[in-house]
Formats: structure tokens, C-alpha cells, sequence
């Protein structure tokens, strides 16, 4: 293999260049084992660079898409309360399937962020907002 055969292979991906970078990654792991192990003779990924893009990040939804949402799904299905618990208490998605019940004292949200737990622990105190309250109430019983 040479190294225009690894640059046909990352360009097939070229449309999504995130894609083709983790292709081209697993290539290089693939090859670095190979020519370690006496496999191949040299590494074809060596001189073959990574496709540059500036990532544009995620969505954020508007207002009128969380209020579809909230129509789609009923108060009480695990759907809504996932969506309130996300969106009221802006905690992070790994803390969100954390918390359940006993987080919950005194009309307040209670919770050690899971991110740096073991080594900066933050304590997180919050209301519990209005909108989130009826979702809790009604919660799924799994949950």
C-alpha cells in the first residue's frame, strides 16, 4: 500500500472531512501495529495529512422546537421528563441519568456533578423550576 492509496481511501469520506480523519486515524493505528510486527514493510499513512474543516458544533434548539416536543410527548412519559430534566436544570447529559428522587429535598436540586467528582468535586444546589415539577410528579415509574 502507498500512501495515494491511503488518500483515496480518507477522500472517499471527504464530504464529511470528520469521518475521513477517523478513518485516516485507524489506518495510521493499523499500520504503526503492522510495521511493528514486521507485517509491513513501512508505513504508507506517514506522510498522508488529516482533511482541515472548522467543526460548526451541534444545533441549539429554538423554543418552537422544544414546544413540539413537549406536545409530542405527554407529561408523565420518560421522554418528558428526560427533556425537563435537561432543560431545567442544565445539568450536563451524565448527570442527568443520574439523578433521581433523592436529589430531590426541600423544593431544590441536589447533586455532585459527575465531571471531576473523585478530584474537584462541585456541589450543584438549584431550584426546582416550575416546569420541571409536574414532569417529577408524574414520572415514570423505572424511573
Amino acid at each position: 500500500m502507498q500512501p495515494k492509496h491511503v488518500r483515496a481511501l480518507r477522500d472517499e469520506r471527504a464530504d464529511t472531512p470528520g469521518a475521513a480523519n477517523i478513518r485516516l486515524k485507524a489506518l495510521r493505528a493499523l499500520f504503526r501495529w503492522a510495521v511493528e510486527a514486521d507485517e509491513a514493510p513501512h508505513d504508507p499513512t506517514r506522510d498522508v495529512s488529516k482533511i482541515q474543516y472548522r467543526p460548526t458544533g451541534f444545533h441549539s434548539w429554538s423554543m418552537e422546537e422544544v414546544e413540539a416536543y413537549e406536545k409530542h410527548h405527554s407529561v408523565g412519559t420518560k421522554a418528558r421528563l428526560a427533556m425537563a430534566i435537561l432543560l431545567y436544570t442544565a445539568c450536563r447529559r451524565e448527570d442527568a441519568v443520574r439523578l433521581g428522587l433523592q436529589h430531590i429535598r426541600n423544593g431544590r436540586v441536589q447533586y455532585v456533578q459527575a465531571k471531576n467528582e473523585h478530584r474537584s468535586p462541585v456541589s450543584i444546589d438549584i431550584p426546582v423550576h416550575t416546569d420541571l415539577g409536574p414532569s417529577l410528579a408524574l414520572r415514570p415509574q423505572a424511573i
